[in-house]
């Protein structure tokens, strides 16, 4: 643990400083270092003990005045002076104590202004907390057809308050007290806590379990709360909504009286009109696309990708660049090896899996590699030096449980020698050795802008890095993306040799952070020993992409 860091990054947020990427930073510590727990929970209780002894002095010398003054004057010089002393910087310092134990697992969140009235009271205030949790409020479960006009999600994402916009498409989302909600596009729908959300446009159906009894969905004129059942929301976009029941029970109240519930039964509907007028219809459930209905769109459609993925894979065996691909198909489930897929591979470049478990990866009957344990990776050689590579990548990190994550890494601290990884404060790092051994300057380190938080684990993503001597750059890639290029500065030769894939083993010394594991899934890697271009990253993304 980096103890200057920390202290840095605290001083920053006791003082209210914090930048968005600097709060990200911190939270990964946090979550992931019980010695920065410690200390965090220790610098808190100093500052409450700071906020109660300013309040004692300022209460005793307020007292000490007051006997002095008349009872007519003690009274609206007190609250004056109350007023004006708890604006003083001390005071509000030691608010940064309690304000901490509040947002100490805030993350940066999506949100997206949106000014749509509601039919009544949103009740935000009594549910604030939950919302505020670093483990996010809900989970995309699958997406299917999505056209996103907003931030682009992926099923595993987990999500903080914010919005969800797209023009068309299916979004399946689970919230963390139970509730089961599939909203249809083009929609508009955003999500508040655990048992609140926010539609102003699309068709939706809710399935409620008895532990989010009481989950409600607002829209701009009828609030709807759920009493432990099933039921349907279809928002249109001047104003109008339906509210069909298909089992149990809702309440529902309109902005023409906002502070009046009525109850709707089992088989029963009703539309709301733009003035908040209500009128029953009949009930149409069979137009509500049910969660079992989108889980067989998305298997479907994950088929056909899988097969897609297959042939291009099978097409890439020709590409004399290509150095190691693996697919991690069948033909290497059940064995110990991981099969480097180009034509007339060398031994040394069929992988050795040490540990590890077979499992599913992206597409249903694709496998993939389970890393878990300390000692779990894939060991391999590759005894080349480099002028271009270009390494691409499918994972899914479960985790970010140490200060360094392995992807690709050679531990001998030689010249030249490559370190590919993810620090735990969501950065994509590249390393190339500049000297020989260990010891602090020694691996030139180049990192990617912080985009992986908590919120990306437990969902697929594509990773890259592209380095190109000749062009003096290291590029980093995220789900066909271009994170950032940076110069590389360094006329040392970029060498592979004996490494390995999700793990780290140090040939001697005294390295800093030694235990870099991976956590999560992988079910592809590919090393081509040219740099792939932009569009060459995309494509790759495109065809690989779940759904």
């Amino acid at each position: 643990m980096n103890q200057d860091r920390l202290d840095h990054l605290l001083d920053r947020y006791f003082d209210e400083a914090l930048t968005r990427e600097e709060q990200t930073e911190l939270e990964s510590l946090l979550l992931s270092w019980p010695q920065a727990r410690t200390l965090f929970w220790k610098r808190s209780r100093f500052h409450a003990l700071l906020r109660r002894r300013g309040r004692e002095q300022w209460g005793a010398r307020l007292a000490l005045e007051q006997a002095a003054e008349t009872p007519g004057q003690t009274r609206w010089k007190a609250v004056g002076r109350t007023w004006t002393e708890w604006r003083r910087p001390v005071a509000w310092s030691t608010l940064g104590g309690i304000a901490a134990l509040a947002l100490i697992y805030v993350t940066a969140s999506w949100n997206d202004p949106q000014t749509s009235g509601d039919a009544a009271r949103p009740e935000v205030a009594e549910t604030a907390s939950r919302s505020l949790s670093g483990q996010g409020i809900a989970t995309i479960v699958r997406a299917v057809g999505v056209q996103w006009t907003g931030s682009k999600r992926s099923p595993g994402n987990v999500l903080g308050p914010g919005w969800l916009k797209f023009e068309r498409g299916l979004v399946e989302l689970e919230f963390h007290r139970g509730a089961r909600v599939v909203v249809e596009g083009p929609a508009e729908f955003e999500l508040i806590t655990d048992m609140q959300a926010r539609c102003v446009r699309g068709r939706l159906r809710a399935d409620v379990p008895p532990p989010a009894i009481g989950f409600e969905i607002l829209s701009p004129n009828v609030r709807v709360v759920d009493r432990g059942t099933a039921f349907g929301l279809d928002v249109q976009s001047d104003g109008p909504a339906e509210i069909h029941v298909f089992s149990g029970r809702v309440d529902y109240a309109t902005k023409v009286s906002p502070n009046t519930e009525r109850e709707l039964l089992q088989g029963k509907a009703v539309r709301v009109d733009g003035a908040g007028v209500f009128s029953d219809i009949p009930n149409v459930s069979r137009e509500f696309i049910t969660g079992e209905a989108v889980e067989m769109r998305a298997n479907t459609t994950m088929e056909a990708r899988y097969a897609a993925w297959q042939k291009v894979s099978q097409d890439l065996h020709e590409d004399p660049t290509l150095l190691v691909q693996y697919n991690f198909e069948r033909d290497s489930q059940g064995a110990r090896t991981l099969l480097n897929q180009i034509r007339n591979a060398p031994r040394e470049t069929h992988g050795t899996v040490i540990g590890c478990s077979w499992t599913e990866g992206r597409w249903p009957g694709k496998p993939a590699l389970d890393f878990k344990q300390i000692g779990d990776r894939v060991r391999l050689a590759l005894p080349l030096t480099h002028e271009a590579l270009t390494c691409v990548s499918w994972v899914r990190l479960d985790a970010l449980d140490r200060p360094y994550i392995a992807f690709l890494m050679s531990g001998d601290a030689a010249l030249g020698e490559l370190q590919w990884q993810i620090r735990n404060h969501g950065t994509l790092t590249f390393g190339k050795r500049v000297e020989e051994g260990w010891g602090p300057g020694k691996v030139r380190n180049l990192e990617s802008p912080h985009v992986l938080g908590l919120k990306r684990c437990g969902s697929w993503m594509q990773i890259g890095v592209v380095y190109d001597a000749e062009k003096d750059t290291l590029t980093h890639y995220l789900d066909g993306q271009k994170l950032n290029s940076c110069p590389i500065r360094s006329g040392v030769p970029l060498s592979t040799s004996s490494l390995e894939i999700g793990n780290w083993s140090p040939s001697g010394g005294d390295p800093m952070e030694p235990i870099r594991a991976f956590n999560g899934r992988m079910d592809e890697f590919l090393i081509f020993s040219r740099a792939l271009s932009a569009d060459e990253i995309q494509k790759l993304w495109e065809i690989g992409r779940p759904l």
